[in-house]
């Protein structure tokens, strides 16, 4: 699901049956808070976390990943409208890593500088990584990261993860 800012209305973009469908949900930023029970972050390449994890991806755009029922935070929200709710988490695959070089394994594949000085928790950007696009997020200071990648692209980034890890002495395994 994403969440977006598009002129001076919000908007959540969301697929049924296949179809991409969008509802307006307000005109204020409070709209689209109250619509998710949570704060939707602002500042560039930064997180809100709470029930959900909301990834600030550019401007007035967020993907909004959880484990719970989006259905039941929307409905109450989108009661009036015509409007169903299902999950687009099919073409994307979310995979945590922590240890403590986790940082230098990531880095290893990415331009990004993950300096613990520059690459803060709450902190997330896309990136190029290995040969995939990923979202990388760093959630808390074990350090725990988050890798959001497209389903046709997460076997290759598990495999080279486990390849590389060896280097750091990191074992890595998918687990279902």
């Amino acid at each position: 699901m994403a969440v977006y800012k598009k002129n001076e209305t919000w908007w959540i973009d969301f697929y049924y049956q296949g179809k991409r469908c969008r509802q307006k949900i307000g005109t204020k930023k409070k709209d689209a808070e109250d619509a998710l029970n949570q704060s939707i972050p602002l500042t560039p390449n930064t997180i809100s976390k709470d029930k959900h994890i909301i990834y600030w991806l550019g401007p007035d755009e967020w993907l909004v990943a959880g484990k719970g029922n989006f259905k039941e935070t929307l409905s109450m929200h989108l009661k009036d409208h015509h409007a169903s709710i299902n999950s687009q988490t099919g073409g994307l695959v979310q995979l945590n890593i922590t240890g403590k070089k986790t940082r230098q394994l990531i880095a290893k594949a990415s331009t990004l500088d993950l300096h613990q000085r520059a690459f803060l928790t709450g902190h997330c950007a896309q990136s190029g990584f290995a040969k995939a696009s990923i979202l990388i997020a760093l959630i808390n200071d074990d350090p725990l990261f988050t890798l959001i990648v497209r389903r046709s692209y997460a076997e290759y980034v598990a495999l080279w993860l486990k390849k590389s890890g060896e280097e750091f002495l990191i074992n890595f395994s998918v687990h279902n």
